[in-house]
């Protein structure tokens, strides 16, 4: 089996897990428990925990195991759930995992997971939770850009997919170049709460451009109405990418530039790919 492949990551992702004495279930969803999985499919993996602070405090330690964890992007954390996204420098974006930590797997059920997989289970681990989940506080600017980073291998899996989900995509990445274009001419927002501007601030914004600026949204925007959507998405992720670099410098944060490069020669490669096919 090679060794950077999904079903590779599969196995050595539950053999480090299991290995830990709270972990006492291991759960899959997704692609793989409708049985649909393909190249591009990543990893969906819960666990539950009956020490969740312990299993917060050593997962990325854990999973560094296998390969270096080149960056993370949180969706959800509270004291019962941590969901997180994970990128290993070893294997392709694609092969992302997504990864949560509960307490009982009835939690997710009620969230609307589902169906879900049993992949490993420990009778004999004790399941009455201990601990509480610490609240992990990312600034909504990196988590941001992080979540820009991690919605690549989305957008392009539905290229190669034929997946019409690719338009929605764009949409959303296009939205949001024009929120920060918009901040970057009228003021950084710390909130980062807006996915698109409304009607008034286009049209303050599209008047207000310099020429170096209207002409790169003509090119993400052609007003042919003759759009090549790999392209114009490309455009537009390196437009958020440069955004986003400058907004966090403006908020004193620093952006994962390895995590940034990582993304951005996947971007290519892999559009380089559709337009030899």
């Amino acid at each position: 089996m090679d060794s950077n492949s999904r079903d590779w990551l599969r196995e050595q992702l539950i053999d480090v897990l299991s290995q830990q004495n709270e972990i006492f279930q291991i759960f899959s969803f997704g692609r793989e428990v409708e049985e649909r999985v393909d190249a591009f499919s990543d990893l969906d993996i819960i666990v539950c925990s009956s020490d969740l602070a312990q299993t917060q405090n050593t997962f990325k330690s854990v999973i560094s195991t296998i390969s270096p964890i080149v960056g993370t992007y949180i969706i959800e954390s509270s004291t019962d759930n941590l969901s997180e996204m994970i990128m290993l420098r070893g294997y392709s974006p694609y092969q992302k995992i997504d990864f949560s930590i509960v307490n009982d797997i009835e939690l997710k059920k009620r969230l609307g997971f589902g169906p879900l997989s049993l992949i490993y289970e420990n009778g004999q681990a004790q399941r009455q939770s201990r601990s509480v989940l610490d609240v992990v506080e990312i600034p909504h600017t990196i988590n941001q850009l992080n979540d820009l980073l991690f919605s690549v291998p989305r957008f392009t899996k539905c290229l190669f997919r034929a997946d019409i989900d690719m338009y929605r995509r764009w949409k959303s990445s296009s939205d949001l170049a024009l929120v920060l274009l918009y901040e970057r001419y009228y003021g950084w927002d710390a909130t980062g709460s807006r996915k698109k501007i409304s009607a008034k601030e286009a049209n303050i914004l599209y008047k207000g451009l310099n020429q170096e600026d209207s002409s790169l949204l003509e090119a993400i925007f052609p007003i042919t109405g003759q759009l090549s959507i790999a392209a114009s998405y490309v455009l537009c992720i390196d437009l958020l990418i440069e955004l986003s670099k400058q907004k966090a410098e403006f908020f004193e944060l620093e952006a994962n530039d390895e995590l940034i490069r990582y993304v951005r020669t996947f971007l290519d490669i892999e559009i380089g790919r559709i337009q030899v096919e």
